[in-house]
């Protein structure tokens, strides 16, 4: 099982670790073996070991992008994981959002990084998980070319599930730590398409949960719990649900109200500018 061809083709060191990290160990259980039997040895070993089903999911999420990849190339005549599931993951309770002051907190400590790459690179994901209420994904989907100016304002483009896109006004506070990171880069003003960090879903993950353990956080929390807090805020603030559904790039405004109940108007009337930590 090659896999080298596959990870040339990726952005970032970081997410050529990821990959290579979960494609190693496919080989190990399944022995490369890309049929829809090793899949489901593959899935059914990482429950027995007890992972947890999100991790299990995005383990199969590599194997199904360098499959996805061989097909393209012409070397996998068959999709191995056509009416494979992954585990079920467990949307019963709530996602853990963050407190005002938890947010206040965490941003303090990102501030406080003493290497200059690494906090840049961790206010401004804390940033656009917490001012615009990014997913993870779409953070590392986000090149130079997304951002743009409108009236001094910066816009971000998202490419959200489905591939929709949508427009996100970048909050003041998001502006001023985007701001360093554009406006030095040639990138932006030629509209390159390179990758705005650069960095993994992974490492935003660790990003969020370095800064909630530092601040004191014990109970469970994801990206998401950051992007939960955003649009719970708006919410309770007495934003529309259709505002910030459009926000949140929800497609129904059910989810947005059934999913965020913690306890299309102009920039300057988004609901990424009403938010305040």
């Amino acid at each position: 099982m090659d896999i080298y061809e596959f990870l040339g083709g990726q952005n970032s060191d970081e997410t050529v670790r990821a990959y290579k990290t979960d494609l190693e160990q496919f080989k190990v259980i399944a022995g490369g073996d890309l049929s829809r039997a090793g899949i489901i040895l593959f899935r059914d070993t990482l429950m027995k070991e007890g992972l947890s089903p999100s991790t299990i999911a995005r383990k199969m999420s590599s194997v199904r992008s360098f499959c996805e990849f061989l097909r393209g190339q012409g070397k996998l005549n068959i999709d191995p994981f056509a009416g494979v599931k992954a585990p079920k993951v467990s949307v019963s309770e709530p996602t853990q959002a963050f407190t005002d002051e938890e947010v206040r907190k965490m941003f303090k400590a990102a501030s406080s990084q003493s290497k200059p790459y690494e906090r840049q690179r961790d206010l401004i994901v804390l940033g656009l998980l917490f001012y615009a209420g990014l997913r993870r994904n779409e953070i590392v989907s986000l090149l130079f070319n997304d951002i743009s100016e409108m009236d001094g304002q910066l816009v971000i483009r998202v490419r959200g599930k489905g591939g929709k896109f949508r427009m996100v006004p970048a909050h003041p506070k998001l502006q001023e730590l985007l701001l360093p990171q554009v406006a030095t880069s040639p990138l932006w003003k030629n509209n390159g398409p390179t990758p705005l960090l650069g960095i993994s879903a992974n490492t935003i993950y660790n990003i969020v949960k370095k800064y909630a353990k530092i601040v004191g956080v014990t109970r469970p929390v994801s990206p998401h719990s950051c992007r939960a807090t955003a649009i719970s805020q708006l919410l309770e603030n007495g934003e529309s649900p259709r505002n910030v559904a459009d926000f949140a790039g929800h497609s129904s405004v059910n989810t947005t109200i059934g999913s965020y109940d913690k306890k299309r108007d102009g920039i300057k009337n988004s609901s990424a500018m009403k938010l305040n930590f």
